[in-house]
């Protein structure tokens, strides 16, 4: 019995979770300022906003769950920094679909349909299940060696990519 108990203590990582969650969250908020960066049309030294895009957002959105599954394994509260790194990409999509203003109608009230709700809604929802797949897939390629983890680091890139690109081609383009 005693045994099983010790089993948790031995998952536990060295790390303080406040160090262990800005480790996990570094990619995704060096990625979002470069995306808000490109997105206000500025350049930084020669970079350009397309190359922002393509240099430094897109790979650092690559390792991410990578990063966030190696804080996940060196974090004293693992299961703390698996949900904080989850969900973080999804809040950061939500508060961008949700600054975008509603369509209205000719009295100017907003116009709230069930295609609305699910473009609003659904997207950030299947990132964060898609960042958690793909962070528990890296998590467990890691506890397997190298050459697996180098394998799981390149699955999870692909089951996060995934995720941000299925709200594009399973719910409609118009919110009206």
């Amino acid at each position: 019995m005693d045994d099983a108990m010790n089993g948790i203590e031995t998952e536990r990582g060295p790390w303080s979770t406040g160090v262990a969650a800005l480790v996990a969250l570094l990619p995704l908020i060096v990625g979002i300022a470069a995306a808000i960066a490109a997105d206000r049309k500025l350049t930084l030294g020669p970079a350009g906003p397309n190359e922002l895009v393509y240099y430094v957002a897109l790979p650092l959105g690559a390792v991410y769950p990578t990063v966030a599954a190696l804080a996940r394994r060196m974090a004293y509260a693992p299961l703390t920094i698996l949900v904080v790194a989850a969900t973080a990409p999804a809040l950061a999509y939500a508060t961008r679909l949700l600054i975008e203003p509603l369509p209205k109608d000719v009295l100017g009230k907003a116009i709230i349909s069930p295609s609305t709700v699910a473009n609003i809604a659904l997207p950030p929802a299947i990132l964060a299940a898609g960042a958690f797949v793909a962070i528990e897939l890296a998590t467990a390629a890691m506890r397997r060696g190298v050459a697996v983890g180098v394998f799981g680091a390149i699955a999870a890139a692909l089951v996060l990519g995934v995720a941000v690109m299925a709200p594009i081609y399973l719910l409609p383009l118009s919110l009206g």
